[in-house]
């Protein structure tokens, strides 16, 4: 029995100055808080000094829904204009002038794909603008590839 009662007493004695340690801490963090609350309320706030600093400058760009292109718009674009005929000379010299086969393996048949999805490209925009061209073209049949 009395043993028992010096480890209950030995135990609330423990937990007493573990509760005391955690009161300090308390009241340690309380008046740090209250040291650099005074230190900051004793700052002044810095002046917005309009002559040195430029105004901000820049470019909003605003985004809205368009239609989309049509058979008529790629000649619009690429036929009829000087600079779009010039633009797509160039795209069709630079991906469809070479062969989209290449010899090998796995990656070469991933880059004869990969080719041949670049002359596609430049193959979609033909089609867009010899469907206009075509005598027969209606804008109400249109249908997107």
């Amino acid at each position: 029995m009395i043993i028992s009662v010096a480890v209950l007493l030995i135990v609330v004695l423990i937990l007493a100055v573990g509760w005391w340690n955690e009161v300090n801490k308390n009241q340690e963090l309380k008046s740090q808080i209250e040291k650099y609350q005074d230190e900051l309320s004793e700052r002044p706030l810095p002046e917005a000094n309009k002559e040195s600093e430029p105004d901000e400058v820049g470019t909003f760009v605003k985004t809205r829904m368009s239609r989309p292109a049509t058979p008529e718009t790629y000649r619009n674009v690429f036929d009829l204009d000087v600079n779009g005929q010039r633009i797509l000379a160039h795209l069709a010299h630079m991906y469809t002038t070479k062969s989209t086969y290449v010899r090998g393996g796995h990656d070469a048949e991933r880059e004869s794909c990969f080719r041949a999805g670049q002359a596609d490209v430049v193959g979609f925009i033909y089609r867009q603008i010899n469907k206009v061209n075509d005598p027969n073209y209606k804008q109400e049949d249109e249908v997107n590839d």
